[in-house]
């Protein structure tokens, strides 16, 4: 029974009386202002509210801009979770908020297991990125075998559970297994405990300790993901056939630093591309056969050369290092995946769809490998197939990082579907002039003419001297006639702000 005041929905419980938002017993932390927003979506669910009618109830009295309810849609959003399908867009009148579950969008069922594995545990600090690495390395096994449903790393790791609390955190990404574990420094080497569990039982139904040490680091890494698939009961023979890529590495040490580089690289920020390639160096002096390494470190050296505007030499050597991690392991979807990053700042469009799917091909289950190839498919000219992607990956990456706003915005606007874009858009928080570029276009391509010359200004605030016409025609599209669409966009919010001004 609900509590006095309180109003419940799926899994989750807002408390108006204590001013919490609650999933199951767990409080779910809130800015004042996002909590407020929650509360008018209750008292009015299934009614669409408009934004000036949230902009006059939440911030009375205030002149705000949008982009202040924008921020806190996003936040509510990423707060409610596997609830977030409850709030949706009304294209050009405002927001729904539905509290019931037959009117909620059902959740995609998986037709086999649906496992969410969970950032291992460190008993001390300096192991904890070890810890990571482990779990993300499990997390990229269990998806080669194509036989598992497998939650993305950064949903699992957005959530990053207490250890021995993890059955709650599955519930909420939808797995109907998790996995849990805790590395244990030891004098003869540290060891790592895993266990897998049934979500709804809590049942543990299998566990196991591996070893630590530079000889064992390798096979730890590809037995735990055989283990689970060979548990689970699934097409034993594949399981067994299918065997490790030969991607990893023995040494400790540039485990470590390779783990380190991967997290740094996720980030934005000075210095961080630069910091990872030193990371990434040290990997490859202590293992020159750690493939990984190899295609990581191509990543790092084409964003630090400026990434389209790299030089052909840079572009070439980060080619070199990426192919090269193909060669040590032409089996690992990443090396793949970082080649075909690599060749989309090259613009060789066939070959970056090419190694797009073979990386797909070697770990089907992987949400952001779906994304990519999603974001592929539009840069070439099919954006309608490219949202079907974008849209697997969101299955299986409910907590997705924000470029995937990026990617399915940019398939929105190709299909001119310009409110869609905008929500997107504006789900960002970081600003740059060319997210404000393609924010001016939309407004404009929708007959609002303040709106484009107001995110055209940002763009030139953002960077003074920005030609907006000059780098629209640059955009990352293979097909001339899809350039000169976005062109076109462009030089209508130009136009319609220029009309402004003159008026």
């Amino acid at each position: 029974m609900s509590r006095e005041g309180s109003i419940r929905f799926g899994a989750c419980t807002l408390d108006e009386q204590r001013g919490l938002l609650l999933r199951g017993t767990e409080v779910v932390r809130l800015r004042a202002k996002t909590f407020a927003l929650l509360v008018e979506f209750c008292r009015n669910a299934d009614r669409v509210l408009t934004k000036d009618e949230l902009l006059a109830r939440l911030w009375p009295g205030l002149v705000v801009t949008e982009d202040s309810l924008t921020q806190a849609i996003s936040e509510l959003r990423r707060a409610l979770g596997p609830e977030a399908g409850r709030l949706q867009t009304v294209p050009k009148r405002g927001y729904l908020f539905s509290l019931s579950d037959a009117a909620r969008p059902a959740p995609a069922r998986a037709e086999r297991p649906l496992v969410a594995v969970f950032p291992f545990h460190a008993a001390t600090p300096a192991e904890q990125a070890l810890a990571d690495g482990l779990a993300e390395e499990t997390t990229h096994g269990l998806g080669r075998y194509g036989l598992i449903g497998v939650i993305a790393r950064h949903s699992a790791f957005e959530l990053r559970p207490a250890y021995g609390k993890a059955a709650d955190a599955a519930r909420q990404l939808g797995a109907s297994h998790h996995l849990e574990g805790i590395i244990h420094p030891r004098p003869d080497g540290s060891r790592l405990s895993v266990a897998l569990c049934e979500t709804e039982s809590g049942r543990q139904i299998w566990g196991e300790t591996f070893p630590l040490d530079g000889p064992s680091l390798r096979e730890t890494a590809a037995a735990i993901p055989h283990r689970i698939v060979t548990r689970l009961n699934l097409d034993l023979e594949r399981s067994i056939t299918l065997r490790p890529v030969g991607s990893g590495t023995d040494d400790l040490g540039a485990f470590q630093n390779f783990v380190l580089a991967a997290a740094l690289l996720r980030q934005y920020g000075p210095g961080v591309n630069e910091r990872a390639k030193v990371h990434l160096e040290a990997a490859l002096a202590a293992d020159p056969g750690f493939a990984l390494a190899h295609a990581y470190l191509g990543l790092a050296v084409i964003l630090i050369a400026g990434r389209f505007a790299a030089s052909q030499a840079e572009k070439d050597r980060a080619l070199g290092l990426t192919l090269a991690g193909i060669r040590l392991a032409p089996e690992e979807a990443r090396c793949h995946f970082l080649t075909s990053v690599v060749r989309m700042y090259r613009r060789e469009f066939p070959d970056l769809e090419l190694h797009s799917r073979r990386a797909l091909t070697l770990n089907p289950y992987d949400a952001d490998l779906m994304a990519w190839h999603g974001c592929v498919l539009t840069m070439r000219g099919h954006p309608e197939k490219g949202l079907d992607w974008l849209n697997r990956a969101c299955t299986l990456n409910p907590l997705h990082p924000d470029w995937y706003h990026i990617d399915i915005a940019i398939a929105h606007q190709a299909l001119g579907r310009y409110t869609d874009a905008l929500a997107h858009l504006r789900s960002l928080p970081e600003t740059s002039a060319f997210r404000f570029m393609r924010m001016a276009a939309c407004e404009a391509m929708l007959g609002n003419p303040e709106g484009a010359a107001a995110y055209l200004d940002r763009a030139e605030a953002l960077s003074p001297g920005w030609n907006a016409l000059a780098e629209a025609a640059d955009v990352e599209q293979e097909l001339a006639a899809d350039r000169k669409r976005f062109v076109a966009e462009v030089a209508r919010a130009i136009a319609l702000r220029d009309g402004l001004r003159s008026q």
